[in-house]
């Protein structure tokens, strides 16, 4: 609980009963209640930590925290203003209506109308002040700045200057994450910026030892801290001849009189200790031969501070989440990189490999045999898609166009043993994922194309260009930006360490759109000059055959699915906790098959497009000539024969955009994968190009009543498909191939 006495601000505690009318508590998680209750509200759970049940199964009192300072004379207004937000906050979260409850509370509800959005340009701090800057004169007065989070609410004072409002943000913040508003002459305002391309772009300021970033998601701006685990940062490490040089950050305000970095094995606590410089700006410097340190592979670091009338010893942290940088002394290699518990520490890298397992040590040695032996052909290219398991995606769309336009590059495919029949069938070159052959091509290659990640034991040749495509404009976050991860086998610390790895080796980065350029760079801790912003080669097919319809009765036939019958592709996305133990998960759907062909078999047909990993684990019996399981292979080719598109968090709904066709959004567990699994980068509520529906019988409801007439489709080819006019993949390789034919 927050410490008042340490903080120039009032608090009081807003509260308010809430009465469920016509509403189902169903803590069976969804499993029964909307088929039992099809008329009726379900509520599986409430997603609020700030409800408190009053009288068994209907009454609940809602609780909320209000800090505020210097606004006396319009305290009722401001206690009103939060209490309204704070209830909308509470039903919108838990998908409630205004007739699903009864309110029990003095002040009014607010209208709609009262809120307005100030069109943002940008927001950026200066020190300790965020300054937020507007389109236009809004002509304020005495604006407020309200912080809001479900659980509290901080008033705090804003100045005005020109078109800018700027505040302090000097006052603590009790919880990680608020959105912000402007509250000024009786109205409040939210920030908003009509164009997306904002989103994920994070200034930061380091306060203490706390980090306080700015960043716009979900429609709304934010305000977040992370607290580290030390006031003293790292800036900076380079080699000096024997040594490695520290550069770090401390609070200039709070200097010590004199500094020493400590260096401590992690077994033997045999300590170095290095006398450290201190300027007045607050930089910290100070080398440490490393003959001297710890004959051991993981060496501690500390700062140790002496003050006039005390002393403090601290952990060397990181203001980002995941910190690593390498360099080489002496002919060995160290790292510096945050540990699970978010501090920094030294690695010795003894044998150059990353890789504790015996056969990755030897391919990794094969690899660096065969790049000392060879050198690396200017002419040969390997492509790799899903690890190896498809002929898809962008890298085919990127293979199909250097066969025409660069036939010189020798192109092969690297496949995971099992999934050649494709590529036996259209004679494509390829090699064995992780045969002797193929770490020599992978050694020997000018270009690496591939659009999921390599295993970290995958050393790139000097002279290598790795072209990273990727897989789709994110809707879920992803890579860094996943806060706790759900996998078999591996945690929140391994996954995102993993993945910064792995994305040092990336020359180039495919983005869709400027929204994936500024998630990406974040999310992979890429910058924005490795990206290459083109549009999705993969979509080049569907924008030039989008009615070519012998292609399309071509491909149904192939897949023997009814030319006369409409096509409906059901594509969800993976869940990460749907697994039993490592290599081994489970295929559970919530769409029912039952309903769905008694309501629809006459005129649909439903193609399942499941993941891999649970794609041979699907029954259909019972439902031939209805559902067919086409879930290996490239989905390009099902999007242009399906008429309807239903998927739930799956970025695929980004491409099948496209094509201008009907989208249905079947998010069923949508509480519990925004809030637990993945979280989303965009506010689902308003920036699907479809309706959202949760049960069954909407889904069908929806098919059957579709709307062709979808203003919210164009709105969002306007933001995200500007680039998709089929020439995505010619400006990949004109980029990374050096390809600069008109």
């Amino acid at each position: 609980m927050m410490d008042d006495r340490i903080r120039p601000f009032t608090r009081e505690v807003i509260t308010s009963v809430i009465q469920l009318k016509n509403v189902v508590i169903d803590n069976t998680r969804g499993n029964i209640g909307s088929s039992v209750y099809p008329d009726k509200k379900i509520v599986s759970y409430f997603t609020d930590s700030r409800i408190v049940e009053i009288e068994a199964g209907s009454k609940y009192l809602l609780s909320h925290n209000f800090y505020y300072n210097d606004i006396n004379t319009d305290l009722d207004y401001y206690k009103s203003l939060i209490e309204n937000i704070s209830i909308e906050s509470f039903l919108k979260g838990n998908n409630l209506e205004d007739d699903d409850v009864v309110i029990n509370k003095d002040t009014e509800k607010i209208n709609p109308h009262f809120i307005k959005t100030l069109d943002g340009v940008e927001f950026k701090f200066e020190g300790n002040k965020v300054v937020l800057a507007t389109v236009s004169n809004y002509n304020f007065k005495s604006p407020s700045i309200l912080l809001f989070n479900d659980k509290e609410s901080i008033i705090n004072k804003g100045e005005c200057y020109e078109n800018s409002i700027v505040f302090s943000i000097d006052a603590c913040l009790n919880v990680n994450r608020y959105s912000i508003y402007v509250i000024d002459q009786g109205k409040l305002y939210k920030i908003g910026f009509k164009d997306p391309d904002i989103i994920s772009v994070e200034p930061y300021v380091l306060n203490n030892d706390t980090v306080i970033k700015l960043s716009y998601e979900n429609n709304s701006l934010f305000i977040t801290k992370r607290q580290l685990k030390s006031s003293i940062t790292i800036d900076n490490i380079e080699s000096m001849n024997d040594s490695i040089n520290f550069k770090a950050n401390i609070n200039k305000i709070d200097l010590p009189t004199s500094c020493k970095m400590l260096f401590v094995g992690k077994n033997t606590k045999q300590m170095v200790e290095e006398d450290a410089i201190i300027t007045q700006d607050g930089v910290i410097q100070c080398a440490v031969k490393v003959d001297k340190l710890a004959s051991e592979r993981y060496i501690n670091i500390y700062v140790h501070l002496s003050f006039d009338n005390y002393e403090k010893i601290c952990h060397l942290a990181s203001k980002e989440s995941y910190y690593e940088q390498k360099v080489n002394v002496l002919k060995r290699e160290f790292i510096v990189i945050t540990t699970k518990v978010g501090v920094l520490e030294i690695e010795v890298i003894k044998d150059k490999s990353w890789i504790t397992k015996k056969i990755n040590n030897i391919r990794y040695k094969l690899i660096r045999l065969f790049e000392d032996k060879f050198k690396v052909d200017s002419n040969k290219a390997i492509f790799e898609s899903y690890g190896g398991r498809q002929y898809s995606c962008h890298p085919r769309a990127i293979y199909e166009y250097i066969k025409v336009n660069n036939p010189e590059i020798k192109c092969v495919w690297s496949v995971e043993p099992g999934n050649e029949r494709i590529f036996k069938e259209n004679k494509i070159p390829y090699v064995k994922r992780f045969s002797l052959g193929w770490l020599y091509i992978m050694a020997t290659s000018k270009y690496w194309v591939s659009n999921t990640r390599f295993p970290l034991w995958v050393k790139k040749p000097d002279g290598t260009i790795y072209l990273q495509s990727w897989h789709g404009t994110p809707l879920k976050r992803l890579g860094t930006d996943i806060n706790e991860v759900y996998m078999p086998q591996t945690d929140t610390f391994t996954y995102n360490r993993n993945f910064y790895r792995e994305s040092r080796n990336w020359d180039y980065l495919v983005s869709p759109n400027r929204f994936s350029t500024n998630v990406f760079s974040r999310a992979f801790s890429i910058s924005h000059d490795k990206i290459i912003e083109s549009g999705s080669p993969r979509n080049d097919f569907l924008v030039r055959n989008n009615d070519n319809k012998d292609l399309i009765n071509e491909i149904k036939s192939k897949y023997n699915i009814p030319t006369d019958k409409k096509v409906i592709l059901y594509a969800p996305t993976w869940r990460d906790d749907q697994y039993f133990e490592k290599s081994k998960y489970k295929f559970n759907t919530a769409l029912d098959l039952n309903k769905l062909k008694e309501s629809l078999s006459d005129d649909y047909v439903v193609i399942l497009r499941m993941h891999y990993l649970v794609a041979d684990n699907i029954d259909l019996t019972g439902y031939e000539n209805f559902a067919f399981n086409i879930s290996h292979g490239d989905i390009t080719q099902l999007y242009l024969i399906s008429d309807i598109l239903v998927t739930d968090y799956s970025s695929v709904y980004f491409d099948f955009a496209v094509l201008k066709r009907t989208m249905i959004f079947f998010m069923y567990d949508i509480e519990d994968y925004r809030d637990r699994l993945r979280g989303f980068y965009l506010d689902v509520n308003t920036n699907m190009p479809g309706p959202i529906v949760q049960t069954n019988e909407e889904l069908i409801s929806e098919i059957t009543n579709k709307d062709s007439n979808n203003e919210k489709l164009q709105h969002f080819l306007d933001n995200f498909c500007k680039l998709e006019d089929g020439n995505s993949t010619k400006r990949v390789c004109d980029v990374v191939f050096n390809n600069s034919k008109t």
